[in-house]
């Protein structure tokens, strides 16, 4: 049976799809408010119609199914710049495009291929939800909580509130290969238990969920069919997605995020140096060095506001890029050989005090590291206080550690910031992430990293079932 949609969208209808903006905040919202619009009603009615089952099997293995993947994928767009709702409602769509329409005459296809097909087809793509992104698990502020790692579940019990990072995630080919992980998952148990008990019909659900269409003989073809179809749908004038929540720009970290915006774009763009003598930003061993407080004065000279830095810095804190220690960052110290010659204050003493350094007049600042070394003592961050305003202290180095680091003498200034580590850098800066470390910068105290895992960190239930062959 041919199915016809509305008229192509021209290129300017096409580009007016709603996108997300990394400064909004979204509610975590149940399947019921998910799937309460009438574009979702009328899929699922359209759904129950073509299965044709009983009522009480429909709402275990169908409906179950449709509110846990709603759950899930709550509002992520299939790709970063698409339109917010996609996952979950062009779920929906393909499984209803791969379902048979009843005719008269015909035999239906048995209640279990119609599970397999229905089931592969509204889960292909929920793998998608980490796909070169990160979703953050935030509170009603938007400050950091955790990062969501969908392989333990759902959002809904982890907050609720959560950002989309355009940046780090996993690449396609492995959120290919984990969808029929994540699809195990969701699955209800009893339905699984279902295409589990005919080995040929878990085959073929495997092959679907994996892409390998062309190994999953007449199944196979009809998910092509319903990719092509749903394919089709994007460029009609009928698809546009009704997404029930409204997203919000929290004030208390609003200049946080203007401030990650600004850096990015200005790595970007060149705007901003990076790897320089003269730069406040450098790319080190472990991740992205922000020098402080200089980058934020820097925002305020050339950004869109200008406010006390320490405003933007303590917003910038709240966002989890950089690991805390207490309630402030994580203080990072890095020697550079790169020629101290940034400001009079800096040029009257070879050693940076930590901390409030700008704060210090240059003879106070010059005479404080003076008496330090004479006496071989740490160059410490407790007299200048901590570089956010939190009472946590810093790290320190000492004379000697100094001296033992080859070409980073005495004579090499100390940078004083923070780190957004590897693991949070593709988040930040999206593909500016892979500029080449700069050799020029040591960490005064390199990080020892402990090659084993946390032992009393909760296994995955779900996933160890996977692999146990639940």
């Amino acid at each position: 049976m041919a199915i016809k949609f509305g008229a192509r969208k021209s290129a300017n209808q096409q580009k007016k799809s709603i996108t997300f903006s990394e400064k909004q905040l979204f509610p975590i919202a149940s399947a019921e408010v998910l799937l309460s619009t009438a574009q979702n009603q009328g899929l699922i009615s359209d759904i129950k119609e073509r299965v044709a089952m009983p009522e009480q099997h429909f709402r275990v293995l169908y409906q179950g199914l449709i509110n846990d993947f709603a759950e899930f994928v709550q509002i992520l767009p299939v790709a970063n710049r698409g339109i917010l709702g996609g996952i979950l409602q062009e779920g929906l769509r393909r499984a209803l495009f791969a379902l048979e329409v009843p005719e008269k005459g015909k035999p239906r296809m048995h209640p279990l291929w119609t599970y397999v097909l229905f089931s592969a087809a509204l889960l292909f793509d929920v793998a998608r939800v980490i796909e070169d992104r990160m979703v953050i698990i935030s509170d009603q502020r938007g400050a950091f909580l955790k990062k969501w790692q969908p392989l333990e579940g759902s959002m809904m019990d982890l907050g609720n509130y959560y950002k989309i990072r355009r940046g780090g995630g996993m690449q396609p080919w492995l959120c290919r290969r984990m969808t029929p992980l994540l699809a195990h998952n969701l699955m209800p148990e009893a339905g699984f238990k279902w295409i589990a008990s005919k080995p040929q019909a878990l085959n073929v659900w495997m092959y679907l969920l994996s892409d390998e269409a062309a190994s999953a003989g007449g199944y196979g073809r009809k998910l092509n069919k319903a990719l092509q179809l749903l394919s089709e749908f994007r460029l009609s004038l009928d698809y546009f997605i009704n997404i029930p929540v409204e997203p919000t720009v929290p004030a208390e970290t609003a200049l946080g995020e203007e401030f990650a915006e600004w850096l990015k774009n200005g790595i970007e763009d060149g705007t901003i140096a990076v790897n320089e003598s003269d730069a406040n930003v450098f790319m080190v061993d472990e991740g992205l060095f922000l020098e402080a407080p200089a980058i934020f004065e820097e925002f305020n000279k050339f950004g869109k506001t200008a406010t006390d830095w320490r405003v933007v810095s303590q917003q910038f804190n709240e966002l989890g890029f950089a690991p805390l220690s207490g309630d402030d960052y994580k203080f990072q110290q890095y020697f550079s050989s790169y020629p101290e010659a940034k400001s009079a204050a800096a040029a009257k003493t070879s050693v940076r005090d930590t901390g409030r350094a700008s704060f210090l007049g240059g003879d106070k600042a010059q005479q404080t590291t003076s008496q330090q070394q004479q006496a071989g003592t740490k160059i410490d961050t407790k007299k200048a206080g901590s570089m956010f305003g939190a009472t946590t202290s810093a790290a320190s180095v000492t004379q000697q550690q100094a001296e033992t680091r080859g070409t980073f003498q005495t004579s090499t200034n100390i940078k004083n910031g923070a780190v957004v580590p590897t693991s949070m850098m593709q988040a930040l800066l999206g593909n500016q992430a892979t500029q080449p470390v700069d050799n020029n910068m040591r960490a005064s105290d390199p990080p020892k990293e402990n090659p084993y895992p946390d032992l009393n960190a909760t296994s995955t239930a779900a996933t160890a079932s996977y692999y146990a062959g639940k």
